[in-house]
This record gives structure tokens, C-alpha cells and sequence, in this order.
């Protein structure tokens, strides 16, 4: 029984604790289970109670002390809170951890939850690539239709040219630093433009793979095939991952605008809104690992052959991070809709 019940208390302090008893037990259990266990004792589900009853203790509290209550609750409920506090700013679960547990467990969970429309976005992405390519094999000219302005205008200087590439000599370091720059801006707007019912995320999905396509084309057309995708793959790996992440999180917020099922629109939005949020908050790291790729392996005087290697490597554990999430999805229930 919760202090402050031995004696006859006020009907609105009597009210107050019959409403609030359950969740202080229920906070003193999960913080008994903690100090038994620390944070691998509690579930993840039970992590978040834990913060969400801490934080309505710490309400009560207030409450109580504006109210003068009981001594006896006041400090009863000053050291539940107390207890939690310590918890949670000691370094028990605090920022980091939490931040490590998402990308190492829930990140990759909540991908393979939602591979459909990760994987919807990659098909995207990579059929207007095919498409590109294939119209710019049969005629390079096509290429003014997929490519920006600068590409092609440069294309027009042969007094700058080499033998292993259709590009001038002095536009070799800005295709690379282009490339991941734009890649970055077209994550970010295929997840923006999710509320516009998914059709910007569709277009800029397509759109860019329509570049990278015809671009590869010409390429190709010069016999330069290793040496263009030793240039776009060892950053391009992540880069393109990361990119069908946010788009796949564009392509959530779109299915949710128009497919809400038994949810009003704009709360069936704020629903798939966290699922995509929490995606494009995971990419962000892998940006940052790809921009690293980009600064040190991409220009590095290594052979082509080996560059190659990075990027298949950087392939395989990505593969293996996704694993992790497979493995949890397997394992764990499903949560409620």
C-alpha cells in the first residue's frame, strides 16, 4: 500500500492515489527489475514505459505539492521519482545507449519490417537507371535528356578529353563530389515529397536514376565500364542504400495518405510519419559513412580492381546489418497497428 493511506486522508487526495497507485507500483517494479538486471533486463517496449511513467510520476508529484498533500505521499513520491531520475541521467539509460540500441537493433528491425517499400523505392530508382542506359547505348545523344546542363556542355570540349573517359580531365573531381551531394538532396526530397501522396517521392526516384543510367551509358560506350563504377561504387554502395531508405520513407507517408484503412487520414499521416522519421534518422549515419568512402577511398591512387573490392566489401555488411534486423524481426512480435 502506497504512504499517506494509515490515516484518514481528504476525499481528493483519497481519489488522487486510488487513480495514480497503479502506475507508481508499476514504475517501482520495472525499477526493482533494473537494479536486478540493469537495462538488459527490460524489453524495449518496457524501456518506454519505464520513461513514460516517469515522466507522469514526476506530473503527479507536481501536482501533489501544489495541492499540500500528505506529507507521507510527498515523500513517497519524491524518492519513486527520485529512483528514476538516477535511472535515467546516471548513465544507466541515457542518450547514447538509447542512440545505440536504434542502430544496432531497431534500425535494422524497422527496415526489414518495412523492405516492401524500401525495396519498391530501389525498383524506382533503378528502372528509370535502365531505362536511361539503354536509350543512351543506342544513341548518346539521348544523354541532353537525362543529364544536367554541365555534363553535356562539357562533353563538347575534345581539346580536354583523355582515353579513359568521355569527361574532360578537369570535371573528373566534381563527378564524384556532384554525385554525392546530389544523392544527399535526393534522399532528403524523397522523403519530403511523401506528402505530396507519394508521387514526388516516384519522381525523384525515377528522375535520378534516369541520370546515373545515362550516365553510365557513356561510360560504357568508351570500354570505360570498371573505371567509371570504381569511381561511383565504393560510396555509391551506401549512398544508394541510403537513398532507397528515404525513398521508401516517402513511399510509407504516401501508402498512408492514400490507403489510411480504418484511421482518419491525417492520423493514419502522423502514423506513418514516425515509421518514416525514424528511417531517414537511421540513414543519417550511413550518409556520414559514405561521405567518408567518398573522401579517402574514391580519390585514393588504389587500383581499380581494389576499389571495387571496398565497395563489395561495404556491400556485405550492409547485407550482414540488415541480417540483424531479419533476426529480430523473426523474433519479435508484431506490434499493434
Amino acid at each position: 500500500m502506497c504512504p499517506g493511506r494509515e490515516k484518514k486522508l481528504p476525499m481528493n487526495q483519497d481519489l488522487f492515489v486510488r487513480e495514480r497507485r497503479d502506475g507508481w507500483t508499476r514504475l517501482e517494479e520495472l525499477l526493482k527489475l533494473m537494479a536486478r538486471g540493469k537495462v538488459k533486463a527490460l524489453r524495449k517496449e518496457e524501456i518506454r514505459e519505464l520513461g513514460a511513467l516517469y515522466r507522469k510520476t514526476t506530473s503527479d508529484l507536481s501536482y501533489a505539492q501544489t495541492k499540500k498533500f500528505d506529507g507521507a505521499l510527498l515523500k513517497y513520491l519524491n524518492e519513486l521519482t527520485a529512483r528514476a531520475y538516477g535511472v535515467f541521467y546516471s548513465g544507466e539509460i541515457h542518450y547514447w545507449n538509447r542512440s545505440l540500441h536504434f542502430l544496432t537493433t531497431e534500425f535494422p528491425e524497422l527496415v526489414m519490417r518495412n523492405a516492401l517499400f524500401v525495396a519498391v523505392a530501389a525498383l524506382l530508382f533503378l528502372g528509370g537507371g535502365a531505362f536511361s542506359f539503354f536509350h543512351t547505348w543506342t544513341d548518346s545523344r539521348n544523354a541532353d535528356c537525362f543529364l544536367p546542363a554541365q555534363f553535356t556542355k562539357n562533353l563538347q570540349d575534345e581539346s580536354t578529353k583523355d582515353e579513359r573517359s568521355p569527361f574532360p580531365e578537369q570535371l573528373k573531381p566534381y563527378i564524384s563530389q556532384y554525385i554525392m551531394i546530389n544523392n544527399i538532396q535526393v534522399g532528403i526530397k524523397a522523403f519530403a515529397l511523401g506528402i505530396t501522396l507519394g508521387l514526388g517521392t516516384v519522381w525523384v526516384l525515377v528522375s535520378n536514376g534516369l541520370m546515373l543510367g545515362s550516365l553510365a551509358a557513356l561510360f560504357a560506350l568508351k570500354g570505360q565500364n570498371l573505371f567509371f563504377w570504381s569511381l561511383i561504387l565504393p560510396h555509391g554502395v551506401t549512398e544508394l542504400f541510403c537513398i532507397f531508405l528515404c525513398g521508401g520513407a516517402g513511399l510509407i507517408m504516401g501508402y498512408a495518405l492514400l490507403v489510411p484503412g480504418p484511421r482518419y487520414r491525417l492520423d493514419a499521416l502522423r502514423h506513418g510519419a514516425r515509421t518514416a522519421v525514424k528511417l531517414v534518422i537511421g540513414s543519417l549515419p550511413l550518409f556520414l559513412v559514405a561521405a567518408l568512402l567518398e573522401a579517402f577511398v574514391t580519390p585514393a591512387p588504389l587500383p581499380e580492381k581494389a576499389k571495387i573490392l571496398v565497395a563489395l566489401l561495404t556491400l556485405g555488411i550492409l547485407s550482414l546489418y540488415m541480417m540483424r534486423g531479419l533476426k529480430a524481426l523473426r523474433t519479435a512480435p508484431r506490434p499493434t497497428p
